[in-house]
């Protein structure tokens, strides 16, 4: 049995709050999401991650059910529950933002508020289920497109009695859906991706870049789509037909494709979205709490909330993958040189999370703004990773389908940034290691041409690291971190074997240069001059 605390305002009998101030409110303090305390009301949006846990599961079968996985996909499950209630013809005007209460299935009360203004004489209401600060329990009604419903909390399927603004409305039937999915992520995405939602204003910039090379604003649910149902993404540039492609290979491009292609590119979205919300003024009667609030929504879609408040989880969100590449490329703790501990790349974009609430909350626009693209360029890094080290293995290890998957969608999620700051770089990139090619990889051309681009991309050697193997102690061969002054960037053993080989020769050769030189004084047909007409050395 699930556990829900009741909201205060519940307890109080408040009849009527705005849905927008039940998203914002804000109190003293409220649970962390891996460290971080937001200053508003997110477990809802920090759930998204239960979408993406059911997708995974779907996927993990011995045969994945990819129609199971594109239902929670396409209608989802764990985020933004909401009621279509058919009610008798209402006799006057319920406003937007109404609280609703009726009895749920398990005989309990249950509560939400009206999305919409229902007019006199309609039968039917849509209600947004109430949402309690309890990460665990924040929601008493999930259903969606799961397989496992959570029904319990939902208005009662039997029909019954409403109350309003104080009045009773019958009703007969409820449907149960979610109006926040990943797919609608990426369906939406033409106005979402602009300031103020207005499709008359350009796209935010880091998504132009996306829509410019794969031509078109959804491109993450044509991919993901594509591999669910087994179809032609149908994109201008990095395009995929999943229809020839082996299933466990759609397996790997559609679970990571929706969290690291869609939702990771949604959080980049909402820090835009704090920014434009800074700008254009406050909402609300709290300066600026709006922009704090989008702000804390980013947290929560690059974090979710299997992360736990410390960071100590096992999520599926852009935070673990962070945390996964850092034990990899030997980038993890706080001076980016360890194994183990919180990736340096988390520990810094959390420092900024932090420093990005503030400014923002003290209306500092441009310092927002400032703070959003480095948290952006820090986001490239794990990408990189990724798909430095799947091209490593399908250069070095037997070919497999779903590495190939892994490596491709690890470079589709930088890969319109690589082509802004170098299209032929790009073109070299998706030529060594795309969906179908089979495993032709050549590690050190991939290598050199991702890393002509890190000074573009605003990222760094130290940033990346390279490919290590704890078994050995050292790095792999050729996958060292690069900046060694070698061009194509050599591994510290390979540094180390260089110079072990190349000075022994050097001073033989020195030794013998100065012996020739001193047999030949002694013969005398030698002279030393300075460049002035004085006496030689």
């Amino acid at each position: 049995m699930l556990r829900f605390s009741v909201p205060l305002f519940l307890v109080l009998g408040v009849s009527t709050m705005p849905v927008a101030s039940l998203r914002t409110s804000r109190q003293l303090s409220y649970a962390k999401i891996a460290g971080y305390e937001p200053e508003t009301v997110v477990t809802d949006h920090n759930a998204l991650d239960l979408d993406q846990q059911e997708i995974e599961t779907h996927l993990g079968l011995e045969t994945p059910d990819f129609t199971a996985a594109y239902s929670v996909y396409s209608e989802g499950f764990a985020s933004k529950s909401t009621a279509t209630i058919t009610v008798t013809a209402l006799e006057s005007v319920i406003p937007a933002g109404t609280r609703v209460t009726g009895k749920a299935n398990d005989g309990s009360n249950t509560s939400g508020v009206t999305t919409t203004a229902a007019r006199a004489g309609a039968t039917s209401i849509e209600v947004e289920y109430e949402v309690s600060e309890d990460q665990d329990n924040h929601v008493r009604c999930m259903v969606g497109g799961s397989s496992q419903p959570m029904t319990e909390g939902c208005f009662s399927d039997a029909g019954g009695d409403l109350t309003a603004n104080g009045k009773t409305v019958p009703y007969t039937s409820v449907v149960n859906t979610n109006a926040r999915t990943i797919r609608g992520f990426s369906i939406n995405a033409n106005e979402r991706y602009r300031p103020a939602e207005d499709t008359s204003n350009p796209f935010f910039p880091d998504f132009q870049k996306f829509v410019d090379y794969y031509g078109t604003y959804d491109y993450a649910d044509k991919w993901i789509s594509g591999a669910l149902l087994g179809e032609d993404a149908g994109l201008k540039n990095g395009n995929v037909d999943f229809a020839s492609i082996d299933p466990a290979a759609r397996v790997e491009a559609a679970k990571k494709g929706t969290s690291y292609m869609n939702v990771a590119m949604y959080a980049i979205r909402e820090m835009e979205d704090a920014i434009d919300d800074c700008e254009r003024g406050c909402d609300t009667t709290e300066c600026n709490l709006d922009a704090v609030h989008a702000w804390d929504e980013a947290v929560a879609f690059y974090t979710g909330s299997l992360e736990e408040t410390d960071g100590s989880g096992d999520g599926l969100f852009f935070y673990s993958l962070a945390e996964k590449r850092c034990a990899n490329f030997k980038t993890c703790g706080s001076n980016g040189n360890e194994l183990t501990g919180t990736s340096k790349i988390n520990i810094e974009v959390f420092k900024l999370f932090d420093e990005g609430k503030r400014v923002l909350a003290q209306k500092d626009c441009a310092a927002g703004r400032t703070i959003k693209e480095k948290i952006v360029k820090k986001m490239w890094v794990p990408y990189i990773q990724g798909s430095l080290r799947y091209a490593w293995k399908l250069e070095n290890e037997p070919f497999d389908v779903e590495a190939e998957a892994e490596g491709a969608v690890f470079l589709a999620g930088v890969l319109p940034m690589i082509n802004a700051c170098n299209a032929e770089d790009a073109a070299t990139l998706k030529d060594q290691m795309w969906l179908g090619k089979g495993g032709t990889t050549d590690y050190g051309v991939y290598k050199g041409a991702m890393e002509r681009n890190y000074g573009c991309l605003g990222v760094t050697c130290a940033d990346v690291g390279g490919l290590y193997n704890e078994a050995t102690g050292e790095y792999e061969a050729g996958a060292g971190p690069c900046g060694s002054g070698r061009k194509g960037s050599s591994s510290n053993s390979d540094v180390n074997m260089g110079l072990a080989v190349g000075l022994p020769i050097g001073l033989l050769a020195l030794f013998a240069l100065i012996y020739f030189f001193m047999c030949r004084k002694r013969k005398g047909n030698v002279e030393f001059k300075s460049n002035d007409t004085g006496s030689g050395v």
